[in-house]
């Protein structure tokens, strides 16, 4: 999984998803709220 604005990685069958924009103070952008219901599907699917 490759995102613009997230970082999620899977240990041991727990996810973390973490938003990774510290240049823009890790504000909500277009990109994560595209970004995150994918991201939650994609890890379902897991």
């Amino acid at each position: 999984m490759n995102f613009k604005s997230l970082e999620v990685s899977i240990d041991n069958h727990i996810a973390h998803v973490k938003l990774n924009r510290p240049n823009e103070l890790n504000s909500m952008n277009t990109d994560f709220w595209k970004e995150s219901p994918v991201v939650i599907n994609e890890i379902d699917q897991q």
